[in-house]
């Protein structure tokens, strides 16, 4: 049997407490599908849908959507051009150029499967998350979301990108994990991670980044270069504020290089090393433990260089002018000397030296995925 309306119906379930209106529909009981169509509406005590089109299956409660679909819940948006829902268990899968929308969040997508009791979503295809409070928006091929917890997770070819007016720096890793935890928005970038902004660059196996206390951490082993310095050791943290690098601590193993020429480096090296910035330049330097520096001097008049100054002190403050050493102040006794230059067998590096190559995070996604994510 079939029964029909072409000029607007009104369909209420009461058991379920919804209802459907449309232009046209059509009800065919063999198959105990209800078609909607033009104009559909449904209304429901957990979420409101507008689509083209709207196919009810009576015996599972379970509808299929066809066309420009939005949907409404209490904690989010959905667009969508094709997908399903079940009413009976609250989940839904949708597909097609997918946009969820959040309080603080947007996520992008080819599909996504979303259950409702749990607050799941997963998403699968040119996933792209923007974070609209904290400027962040974060890309790759699969996504997970929490909306109860709102943690957020990443992975295969991703991109975390913070967004500032002074600065856009983009972090390659590969997957991301982003969550609260005492009210503090914590962003972690896991395994093969690599950096890149205009005032830092550099890699690592993990980044770990407290939006509220704008604290940046770079673990396992981590080459950043800022400006012409190129800083390493052990773990590497870096304080900001207002979009700038205020402050850097380097521990173990810490060692600052700056290249003079081709062979020649000024060298700091220490247990542990605190550096300040001002305006994303590194100023002073504050050596602690097992203090070391090797740094050339020019002549005056052909501005060569022509002498090796070494430095073994304890604790010593170091003075930055154009990244170049400017002045030295001993906290502890020095040990030190100045000779001149006379070639092949002067001793001018310092242990743990080391000079790397820079990786972009570009090059990086390039070789392993051959494109860049969609929308960058």
């Amino acid at each position: 049997k079939i029964a029909y309306y072409n000029n607007g119906g009104l369909v209420k379930d009461l058991e379920k407490e919804y209802d459907i209106e449309s232009k046209k529909g059509v009800f065919k009981t063999r198959i105990q599908s209800v078609f909607f169509k033009e104009n559909v509406k449904l209304n429901h005590e957990n979420y409101n849908l507008i689509s083209d089109t709207l196919i009810y299956h009576t015996n599972t409660q379970k509808s299929d959507i066809i066309g420009n679909t939005e949907i409404y819940t209490k904690k989010s948006k959905i667009f969508c051009n094709k997908g399903w829902f079940d009413s009976k268990n609250s989940n839904a899968s949708f597909k097609g150029e997918i946009t969820m929308e959040t309080k603080n969040q947007k996520l992008f997508a080819d599909s996504i499967f979303y259950d409702e009791i749990s607050g799941f979503s997963y998403a699968d295809g040119n996933v792209k998350i923007i974070d609209d409070s904290a400027k962040i928006i974060i890309y790759g091929n699969y996504g997970f979301y929490n909306e109860k917890t709102d943690s957020i997770k990443v992975w295969d070819h991703a991109v975390f990108t913070q967004l500032d007016d002074l600065d856009t720096v983009n972090i390659y890793a590969d997957q991301f994990i982003s969550f609260k935890d005492s009210n503090k928005e914590i962003f972690i970038c896991y395994n093969n991670a690599v950096i890149n902004g205009n005032s830092i660059s550099g890699d690592c196996d993990s980044i770990f980044y407290n939006k509220t206390d704008s604290l940046l951490k770079c673990i396992d082993k981590p080459v950043i270069w800022l400006d012409k310095n190129q800083v390493s050791g052990e773990k590497i943290e870096f304080k900001t504020f207002n979009g700038e690098i205020f402050s850097m601590k380097v521990e173990n193993k810490s060692i600052i290089i700056n290249k003079k020429d081709s062979i020649h480096y000024d060298q700091v090296h220490g247990k542990k090393i605190n550096g300040i910035f001002e305006n994303n330049e590194l100023k002073i330097l504050y050596v602690d433990k097992d203090g070391e520096a090797i740094y050339f001097t020019e002549d005056e008049k052909d501005s060569t260089i022509n002498e090796t100054n070494t430095i073994y002190c304890e604790s010593m403050t170091i003075s930055l002018k154009n990244n170049n050493i400017e002045k030295i102040k001993f906290n502890t006794k020095p040990n030190g000397k100045t000779v001149p230059l006379n070639g092949e067998n002067d001793d001018i590096y310092l242990n743990d030296f080391m000079i790397y190559s820079k990786r972009s995070y570009q090059d990086k996604i390039l070789k392993a995925n051959g494109e860049l994510p969609k929308g960058m």
